[in-house]
């Protein structure tokens, strides 16, 4: 039995999918499980060309049972198009489902939220605000009005339930996706079946560990499981998935990035890259690779590392990676903390970039230059990198066997 974690080391958007597509195919999965966000997340997937961009539901759609955790918040709309995405792409949606705990993100949510400049004007952050109020929906009550369950006359939320049993009705199709997911992993674990978490956001943007208050409102990475899996998460082995540069994306571009390029080159590597957000189409920020960002994640709980995107850089005469931050031209340590960081510089040290990785299939054709950026990483952060992507398809991203096996025996 394995039981392995997929989470953003950086600001998401980091290449997350990819990777839990291809563990779900080579490890052979029997369950992936999302277990905080909604649909804020945006995880796209390429798979022999053709691309499936999902929110909510987890990228390992593909290839075996995907459970939708507790402590994430769902939005119903959401939810039903991304069904027919599925299905409209040949696959199948009777493998997936939803945990009772679930919460709904309800219309007057999505309202609220757009009048915030730092949201995604999903709903996200008023829905866990109603969770933490104990007033908000979850699809166990849901599941409740399409069965005909009646309300508990005592519940405070009564007047709420019934106000929203005409609105359900429209969505009564996902009630049968409505399980005890508990029993579903639990059953799971004692039959040995392998196990894959899936993170939203990165750490970066951790509602306790990262760069508050310019984060999500759940728990992105190894923390967030137990509470968001129900889950005993003490057999869980853990890759921090990070690109070979840093993206952020905001509303307003308010929130801190010590490394970030505002020049030309900012704009041929958000170009090359793509770096449009998945959910809100919105050009990300673009910045030089953040070691204690990295380092920050790491010491929530990561094991070994995926670098992402490494063939947007190729061509490249110069790299830059962020080695530290000073403060008034003294080197200062990295906190937590949004206004902290904000007033914070980057301290870089300089590499030799690389023509071409595109081709490279085994980590031995890499460009000398691509695989010292890759030791040097390793080097600062204190990590292991097990997996190098060098294109967006499944294909194109080289495994270091060696790494990966020791990781899957300890």
């Amino acid at each position: 039995m394995v039981q392995i974690a997929i989470v953003g080391a950086q600001y998401g958007d980091e290449g997350k999918g990819k990777v839990v597509d291809y563990l779900s195919k080579k490890l052979g999965f029997d369950a992936v499980v999302r277990f905080n966000g909604g649909a804020n997340a945006g995880h796209t997937v390429v798979v022999q060309g053709k691309k499936l961009v999902l929110h909510a539901i987890p990228s390992g759609v593909f290839n075996s049972k995907c459970i939708l955790g507790n402590g994430m918040v769902i939005n119903l709309d959401g939810i039903k198009t991304e069904f027919q995405d599925i299905k409209n792409a040949g696959l199948s949606t009777e493998n997936i489902f939803l945990s009772e705990g679930v919460h709904l993100v309800l219309p007057e949510a999505i309202d609220s939220s757009k009048k915030d400049p730092l949201s995604t004007g999903r709903g996200i952050a008023p829905a866990y605000s109603l969770k933490a109020t104990r007033t908000g929906i979850r699809a166990i009550d849901f599941y409740r009005v399409i069965k005909g369950i009646c309300c508990d006359e005592k519940d405070p939320r009564k007047e709420t339930i019934e106000k929203y049993k005409e609105f359900f009705k429209d969505y009564s199709w996902l009630a049968d996706h409505v399980k005890d997911t508990d029993e579903i992993l639990d059953n799971l674990i004692k039959e040995n079946k392998n196990i894959l978490f899936e993170g939203a956001q990165g750490i970066g943007l951790d509602i306790d560990f990262g760069q508050y208050p310019y984060t999500t409102s759940s728990n992105c990475g190894f923390d967030g499981i137990a509470n968001g899996a129900r889950i005993d998460p003490r057999k869980i082995k853990v890759i921090g998935i990070m690109k070979a540069y840093v993206t952020r994306v905001d509303a307003d571009g308010s929130s801190p990035m010590t490394t970030q390029i505002d020049d030309e080159l900012g704009h041929f590597i958000r170009e090359k890259g793509q770096e449009y957000g998945a959910t809100t189409k919105r050009p990300r920020r673009i910045g030089w690779f953040d070691i204690p960002l990295l380092k920050n994640s790491i010491r929530t709980g990561i094991d070994i590392l995926g670098l992402m995107k490494l063939d947007v850089l190729d061509g490249m005469e110069k790299i830059k990676i962020c080695t530290g931050y000073e403060y008034d031209g003294k080197p200062i340590r990295y906190k937590p903390d949004g206004c902290y960081i904000r007033n914070s510089k980057p301290i870089y040290e300089e590499m030799a970039g690389w023509k071409n990785t595109r081709d490279a299939r085994k980590y031995d054709e890499l460009p000398e230059e691509a695989k010292a950026f890759v030791k040097r990483i390793e080097e600062l952060c204190g990590r292991k990198i097990a997996f190098v992507s060098v294109g967006p398809d499944r294909e194109e991203t080289i495994v270091r066997e060696d790494i990966l096996d020791e990781f899957l025996k300890e």
